[in-house]
Order: C-alpha cells, then sequence, then structure tokens
C-alpha cells in the first residue's frame, strides 16, 4: 500500500539514488621512498652490468697486418756493471820483442888449473867474452886473475892484466886498457910456486850497434919461467846504452 501525500492521492514513484562514483587514487609524491628504490636498483644492475662485461672477456679479434718499423729512438743510459767473468785460458806466449835500450850482459870463467894451469908464454890470451848490444855506448869489463908463480931470487918477476878487443893485444898503447901490473922483486926469497891474483875493471866504448868480442890477456914481461902459469880467471861484460 503506497502511502498518501495530502489529498489522499498516492506519490509518484522516486528514482532510486545512483551510488557515488570512487574517489581517484592520487600519484605518489615525487622523491617518495618508492621512486628512490627504483633508482637505486637500476645503478646496482649498471654497476652488475660493467662488472660482468669486465670480468668475461669478448671473443678475441683477427691479428692486424704488422705495421712499419718505426724510427730508432735515442740510446738509452748504461745499466749497472754486470758481474766479472771467469778467467779465460792462457794464450801462447807472443814472439819475442825487440831488445830494449837496458843493460846487457855476459861473461865467461877459465879454470885451466883443473888440466895444471895455462901457461904464460909473452902474451898470452886468457879467454875471451862476446856481447851483442843494439845500440852505441859503453861496455865495462871485469876481470879476476888468479896466477902461479915460480920465482928465483935476484930476479924480478913481473907481469901485466890487459882487457882489450884484440886477442894479440898487450902494448901499453892508448887503445890498449892496461889496469894493473904486478911485480916479484928480485929480492925476493926463491919460491917455485907463488900465489898471486888480481882484478882489473876497464870501460870500452863501442861506436854502433852488433856483436863485440872482448879479450883477457896476459904478459910476462920479466923473469918469464915455466912454472910461470894462470890458474883461473873469470870475466864479467856489462853493456850501457849511450
Amino acid at each position: 500500500m503506497q502511502p498518501s501525500y495530502g489529498g489522499g492521492e498516492p506519490a509518484p514513484p522516486q528514482p532510486m539514488p545512483m551510488p557515488a562514483p570512487p574517489m581517484p587514487m592520487g600519484m605518489p609524491p615525487s622523491g617518495g621512498r618508492m621512486g628512490m628504490g627504483l633508482s637505486a636498483a637500476a645503478v646496482v644492475i649498471a654497476i652488475l652490468a660493467l662488472i660482468l662485461s669486465l670480468a668475461v672477456p669478448g671473443p678475441t679479434g683477427a691479428i692486424g697486418a704488422p705495421g712499419a718499423t718505426g724510427a730508432q729512438g735515442p740510446q738509452g743510459p748504461a745499466g749497472p756493471t754486470g758481474p766479472r767473468g771467469l778467467t779465460g785460458d792462457v794464450g801462447p806466449p807472443g814472439p819475442a820483442g825487440p831488445a830494449g835500450a837496458g843493460t846487457l850482459m855476459n861473461s865467461t870463467r877459465s879454470t885451466p888449473w883443473q888440466s895444471g894451469g895455462l901457461p904464460i908464454a909473452g902474451c898470452t890470451n886468457i879467454h875471451m867474452v862476446g856481447l851483442t848490444v843494439p845500440s852505441a855506448g859503453t861496455v865495462v869489463m871485469t876481470s879476476t886473475v888468479h896466477v902461479w908463480i915460480e920465482h928465483t931470487t935476484g930476479t924480478a918477476d913481473t907481469y901485466s892484466v890487459h882487457q882489450t878487443t884484440d886477442i894479440t893485444d898487450c902494448s901499453d898503447s892508448s887503445t890498449n886498457r892496461i889496469r894493473y901490473t904486478f911485480e916479484v922483486s928480485n929480492a925476493a926469497p926463491t919460491d917455485g910456486f907463488m900465489n898471486l891474483a888480481g882484478s882489473v875493471v876497464t870501460a870500452i866504448p863501442v861506436g854502433s850497434a852488433g856483436t863485440y868480442a872482448f879479450y883477457l890477456n896476459i904478459d910476462m914481461l920479466s923473469g918469464q919461467s915455466g912454472g910461470d902459469q894462470v890458474s883461473e880467471a873469470e870475466t864479467v861484460c856489462v853493456f850501457y846504452p849511450a
């Protein structure tokens, strides 16, 4: 039964009310938590992608053609000295060089007493010393002579020793080098075996390079007899360059 409105007539039917439309959902405010989370995730993903690209190399490309040789660069500084190497084997000796300008020496010794002595009969050569010199200079000749003399009272025994470049020279000339003369006085008692000795030194000039012979001679000047003999003698020659 419809309700009545005033005049007793029923009221006209009313339309059904429509429900209110839903309110639209608003967008989240800019810079909110959700936006910041999305940005951080994007950064992490980008970093992971970069790391993977570095950690996992791609395939090797084809080798290119060699380029032209460049200009030589400047020499760098010398490096440190390396350790000393092992000593090598000794090589063979080289050839002998020419004679130097120093002194040269030669010598000889005579011992005629081993066969009874060297009889002194006038000018007698005792021995010779040879010496090859490289230039002009001086040869110093030194000799010692030991003699046996047979002496008789009333007769003087006199002998002289000569260093020379002539095997027959026992003269008193200026070219001869007499350095000592020995005499047994005629007043001395008779003695069939007198031991006498003496030394002589002579400087002999040489004019040029070459080989020279130096002689030791002895001469009985008086009182010569069969018992007058050279027992032993020695000569040393030393060269000094000019």
